[in-house]
């Protein structure tokens, strides 16, 4: 469903960090369309008072724009889009009701907790007409758009091998290491390479591999939440046309310490790609028998702005947006395959065909 106005009535369900990351967006819409598409925030949840006081300082919104419940704010604001920013566990149900009041949907990664959950908004999307948007904004990335132009131009070779780690102390947001809220990382954080594998071997997954543990467990922290998420892991991807994905995380490591550690590396017969997929990376290859290095950067990129304003045109324009529901329920069935093989110990089969 294509929508005539140029201005988008916009809803925004968080105001949170990520929240408030989509609210400015959309309000920045026109200036980044030079005047074609105009985003008209006319709606922004939260059930915490002084998230939403906050925010209407902050934007200088209105008393009518501020609500505490998503259902009165999408059926009374009527919104073209509504943005969902809330924890993992709350995507699908207020993206139902979204999707139900014929709003096009942005919901934040990852799609959701469970694939059945996936598929049911999905599913409504379609019957409903509108576009449904995975916020991968990874994929906006001009070094992700990059290392993508350097695999298709064979810059790498085939099969490719990508090694992956981020290490970190327990997150601010807590609820993040809830097992049946946002997950924990292999679920909220490494989604996010999920996606981008899929993009760069442009095959299907064949097996998971995963082994892991909780380093969260017994710190003060974290100690009010009922049921933790594996935190710390290390998981390999293994793909049709020969291609792996590894990772290694953690999200248990203790606060105070000064040192966290994100580093990818892209690995074919031909060459080597070296960095941070957020920051930058270098390309090291040999053409007519010497080192040629070539850089990708990512210098102060709003990829959400990019996410938004692609969205926006799709919106407008016709489209789609680069990550919609059948991304996001790929990156999920990875994510939870890995923890199911964790679980079991044993290897998950996404295919029949694989000989292990």
């Amino acid at each position: 469903m294509v929508t005539t106005s140029r201005k988008l009535r916009v809803v925004v369900v968080g105001a949170g960090d990520m929240g408030l990351r989509h609210a400015l967006a959309w309000r920045e819409l026109r200036a980044r369309t030079n005047g074609e598409i105009e985003g008209e925030l006319v709606g922004l949840v939260d059930d915490a008072p002084a998230r939403l006081e906050a925010a209407r300082d902050l934007f200088r919104l209105s008393d009518s724009t501020l609500f505490s419940d998503y259902q009165e704010a999408i059926a009374s604001a009527r919104p073209d889009v509504v943005s969902v920013c809330v924890p993992t566990a709350f995507h699908t149900t207020v993206g139902l009701v979204a999707i139900e009041h014929g709003a096009h949907v942005l919901i934040e990664k990852p799609l959701a907790l469970t694939l059945e959950q996936a598929d049911s908004v999905i599913s409504a999307a379609e019957r409903q007409g509108v576009l449904l948007a995975v916020g991968f904004m990874l994929r906006y990335s001009p070094a992700v758009r990059q290392l993508q132009n350097w695999v298709t131009q064979g810059k790498l070779g085939q099969p490719l091998f990508y090694s992956a780690e981020n290490f970190m102390g327990i997150r601010p947001k807590i609820v993040m290491h809830h097992k049946n809220i946002n997950g924990g990382p292999l679920v909220d954080y490494w989604c996010h390479h999920f996606d981008l594998w899929s993009l760069l071997f442009q095959s299907e997954p064949l097996s998971v591999t995963g082994y892991g543990s909780t380093f969260a467990q017994g710190k003060p922290e974290v100690a009010h939440l009922s049921e933790l998420a594996v935190d710390t892991a290390g998981v390999l991807v293994r793909y049709a046309n020969g291609s792996t994905g590894q990772l290694s995380t953690s999200w248990g490591l203790p606060r105070g310490l000064s040192v966290t550690f994100s580093a990818d590396r892209l690995v074919g017969p031909l060459g080597i790609v070296i960095g941070d997929i957020r920051k930058s990376l270098t390309l090291y290859s040999v053409e007519e028998g010497s080192q040629v290095q070539v850089q990708a950067e990512n210098i102060e990129r709003d990829f959400w702005q990019d996410e938004i304003t692609a969205l926006a045109r799709a919106i407008v324009q016709g489209g789609a947006p680069l990550a919609g529901g059948a991304e996001g329920r790929k990156a999920l069935e990875l994510s939870l395959a890995a923890l199911e093989s964790i679980e079991t110990g044993q290897v998950v089969k996404l295919a029949k065909t694989l000989q292990v």
